[in-house]
């Protein structure tokens, strides 16, 4: 099977554009890792593609979903899988481009997925209900406080974890940490200024071109009864700022960006530690698309 390319690293570090140099130039289709952009109508705040920049290049897993519908960690490897099976049986070259740490993670070196224990479950659930988050923090902490970052402020996924970490004994399953697919990865890490930077002014723009009119829409569809895609990020500040509890557009945009940058920290310390096969790309300039692109043209072609 030839191998895949995968672009990863955190939120606006610029893997939209290399993915979409390299695909122009190796006749290259690429397969969305963002466990947000596969919801319909999640598009300006999830920093989706459009059709314009998309530029003719074929893009895989984004729009497949309605925003009512579950997506999680198996869906996304049935669905990547088929796309890169496709992608491969018409003579092209697949791209897997994103930042879902998780689901870059299971795809390319495999996912042990634990069994689940309803009694368990229901007692962790209802440790969380009536304590909240810190008692179960804690406990995972113990095991391993990187998850335990992972998943502060989510609450679906904390309770899986600290499941799991009954059931299992683990935090996660443990893989043997070789690739089960033949993967070229490269991530993209800019400095924390850099990222940093580029975060606030990303936010700008998409409040500029309409996130606020397009989380306004959602919001009266029941995007926060939904069961995953209410996770998007910025979407609860900007409900706030429609209910008048964010008193400016510059608080707001500072809020988000603020959120936005503490979860890019964690996944800058994610794609460090969970991807040993990836070779990292550090700057602290902005991207060159086209530079990055050729500096993974050149190190295809020299069979890394």
């Amino acid at each position: 099977m030839p191998e895949i390319i995968a672009i990863l690293g955190p939120t606006a570090s610029g893997k939209s554009a290399v993915a979409l140099e390299l695909a122009r130039r190796v006749d290259g289709e690429i397969v969305s890792c963002d466990s947000m952009q596969v919801y319909r109508g999640l598009d300006i705040g999830t920093a989706k593609p459009s059709v314009a920049e998309q530029d003719g290049v074929p893009h895989h897993l984004i729009d497949c979903c309605d925003i009512s519908e579950t997506f999680g960690v198996c869906d996304f490897i049935e669905r990547a899988g088929a796309a890169f099976d496709d992608i491969h049986a018409r003579g092209r070259q697949p791209i897997l481009c994103g930042g879902t740490g998780l689901y870059a993670r299971a795809l390319i070196y495999g996912y042990n997925i634990p069994s689940a224990d309803a009694s368990v479950r229901a007692a962790v659930q209802a440790s969380y209900d009536e304590a909240g988050e810190a008692p179960l923090l804690a406990e995972l902490a113990a095991a391993d406080t990187a998850a335990a970052d992972r998943v502060r402020g989510n609450p679906r996924r904390l309770v899986r974890a600290v499941e799991t970490l009954r059931v299992t004994g683990e935090v996660t399953r443990k893989n043997d940490r070789l690739p089960v697919l033949p993967t070229s990865e490269w991530t993209l890490l800019p400095t924390p200024e850099i990222n940093r930077e580029r975060i606030h002014q990303r936010t700008l723009e998409m409040l500029d071109s309409g996130w606020i009119e397009e989380a306004e829409q959602l919001i009266e569809r029941g995007l926060f009864d939904t069961p995953t895609a209410c996770q998007a990020l910025g979407y609860r500040q900007i409900a706030a700022y429609l209910c008048g509890d964010i008193g400016s557009l510059a608080e707001l945009a500072g809020l988000i960006a603020t959120a936005t940058c503490q979860y890019a920290k964690r996944q800058r310390t994610w794609f460090r530690n969970q991807h040993p096969g990836a070779t990292p790309i550090v700057s602290d300039q902005p991207i060159d698309p086209a530079a990055i692109g050729a500096e993974i043209i050149q190190a295809q072609s020299h069979g890394k």
